[in-house]
């Protein structure tokens, strides 16, 4: 009773007995029919007949498997090569980068420490009529130009018409400039911003500010 408990059939256990019992039958077959000529012949004709099926089948999967490992091949292959120009354009980049050095930073820190709030302020009297949307245009121009100065703020208001004859429109202006000009530099950046737009016989009245450091 233990050695039947202990008697486990596995599936390969059953096909080799499944085999020697088909192969007992076989041979119990031959021996008996041996003597039957018609037979034995169809069995060798049918021992054939398998023989070039199996034939046939092993060509047909070893062209299929042939056919599916070049695929793979070729997709292999072309994987690699993405691969490899995604590593070529990452190398460029790398290579064309340019490194963040302690001289850069102390050039930038330098840079925004000279910049300065600038205000100016008052009234410019011309001989005609002008945009100031215009003059804002070319003056954020110009001090882009200069030291990559900027124009933070501003206000253009035309005044009344004064009783001067030659400089007959009169205009407040308000401007926030952060930059490293000096006065003079201001003044002639205005001038040449009006002289662009068409304004070049001008009166100035307008005091400017400088000196409150940028944080």
């Amino acid at each position: 009773m233990k050695f039947i408990k202990k008697l486990q059939w596995k599936f390969r256990d059953m096909v080799w007995l499944v085999s020697i019992l088909i192969i007992s039958n076989i041979m119990v077959v031959s021996m008996r029919l041996s003597d039957n000529q018609d037979i034995t012949n169809i069995l060798s004709i049918g021992g054939s007949l398998i023989s070039v099926i199996l034939g046939a089948v092993a060509i047909i999967y070893s062209f299929i498997q042939n056919n599916s490992t070049q695929d793979l091949h070729g997709s292999i292959s072309t994987t690699i090569e993405v691969i490899n120009q995604r590593l070529d354009n990452i190398g460029n980049q790398i290579n064309s980068a340019k490194p963040y050095t302690k001289e850069d930073h102390i050039e930038n820190e330098t840079t925004e420490q000279d910049m300065v709030l600038t205000r100016v302020h008052g009234v410019i009297s011309t001989s005609v009529q002008w945009e100031g949307k215009e003059f804002v245009e070319k003056l954020t121009y110009e001090l882009q130009t200069s030291n990559n100065s900027k124009l933070l703020d501003y206000s253009i208001k035309p005044l009344n018409t004064p009783e001067d004859t030659q400089f007959k429109y009169s205009t407040s202006i308000s401007l926030l400039l952060s930059c490293s000009l000096k006065s003079e530099e201001i003044d002639n950046l205005i001038d040449k911003s009006l002289s662009r737009i068409g304004v070049n016989s001008k009166r100035y009245d307008y005091y400017t500010n400088q000196g409150i450091q940028c944080k």
